[in-house]
This record gives C-alpha cells, sequence and structure tokens, in this order.
C-alpha cells in the first residue's frame, strides 16, 4: 500500500499507530502520531484519511474513531488496478496494485481488496469486506459485510455470501454459505473452530 501511496500523493504522508511500529522505513520516512490531539493537528492540514488495518472490525472501529475526531475516509484505487468505470467504489474503500473490478460491481463503504485479486461482474460486496491477495470472485456473488475472503479463494457465480463469514485460503465456494459461517477446502465447507 505504501508504495501505491507515495507513487500517487509523495511522501507527505502522516502514519497514525497505537502501537510502536517494527517498519523502520516507515519510523524514518514518515511523521507517525498516536493521541486524539495528534490527529486533530493533522486533520486541519487535510482531513481526508485511509484506514488499511487488515481486521474489517477494526477497520469500522478506527474508522469511526477518526470521524469523530473530524476526518473523512477516503477511496483510494491504485494506478496499477483495473477498475471499469461502471464499477461502484464507496468511500473509505482502499484497492490494491494489480486488482481487476469489473462493471457492474458495487463495493461496500471500508472495503479492503488486496492485490491481485479478481471481482468479476455483477457483484456485490457489503461494508468493510476484506478480500486477500489473488482471491477470484466470480461473476454475480453477493458478499454480506464484515466477511473475509482468503487468499487465492475462489467463490463461484451467483453464490451468496453470509455477513461475518470466512472463506478459507485456496477454498473453493460453490454454494451459498450461512451468516457467521467458516468455510474452508475444495469444495468449501461449513467448519467449527
Amino acid at each position: 500500500l505504501i508504495d501505491d501511496i507515495e507513487s500517487q500523493f509523495g511522501t507527505d504522508i502522516v502514519f497514525w499507530e497505537d502501537i510502536p511500529s517494527s517498519i523502520s522505513v516507515i519510523k524514518e520516512k514518515y511523521s507517525i502520531i498516536s493521541s486524539d490531539d495528534d490527529i486533530r493537528r493533522s486533520f486541519r492540514i487535510t482531513n481526508r484519511f485511509l484506514v488499511a488495518v487488515g481486521n474489517p472490525l477494526m477497520r469500522k472501529k478506527l474508522t469511526e474513531k477518526f470521524i469523530s475526531l473530524g476526518g473523512v475516509p477516503a477511496a483510494f484505487i491504485s494506478r496499477n488496478a483495473i477498475v471499469s468505470k461502471y464499477a461502484v467504489i464507496n468511500e473509505g474503500c482502499i484497492v490494491l496494485s494489480r486488482v481487476v473490478i469489473e462493471a457492474g460491481v458495487n463495493i461496500g463503504s471500508g472495503s479492503l481488496i488486496n492485490i491481485g485479486a479478481i471481482i468479476n461482474h455483477g457483484c456485490s460486496l457489503g461494508n468493510y469486506v476484506e478480500i486477500a491477495p489473488n482471491a477470484v470472485i466470480t461473476g454475480n456473488v453477493d458478499v454480506g459485510s464484515f466477511v473475509f475472503v482468503g487468499s487465492g479463494a475462489v467463490i463461484l457465480p451467483g453464490c451468496k455470501i453470509g455477513a461475518e463469514s470466512v472463506i478459507g485460503a485456496c477454498s473453493l465456494v460453490n454454494k451459498n454459505i450461512e451468516v457467521k459461517s467458516v468455510v474452508f477446502g475444495v469444495p468449501a465447507k461449513k467448519r467449527d473452530l
């Protein structure tokens, strides 16, 4: 994400974190803020923000925090993504490099579409969905809010994925998935953890 953001906006970026970062390039190159007062001061310069946390529930919680402090969620689409002009990407969404999103796709607020994912025509994704690298969502799939789709997973045409479900990495989903299910395998089956 940082490479994509830098390529479009330069290095005038501020990071927020509530735990010390182990990524030295961030510490060396960027301003890091951690308090609510720091956030408010930063929002005086620009109130647009992205939340790139890989946990849908945490992404929602942080988005609400930043909105309460005066921020406005931005959408980010990498220059290295292919997104149809007939797709809808809502506020707070992040679309990374090598993603392909076809016509008629609607992606809900706060969703994260990771590197190399493909979302085919007519799909609908709820709010705060996370699509991991190289996952494929084929045509006319309906994905509920707060769903996580693992790396390399494939969801076949017309399937409905219930809210708050988890699709395991490299799984093949060939039927509807109930709300709050954990499924994995080929074909994907509901599992108890």
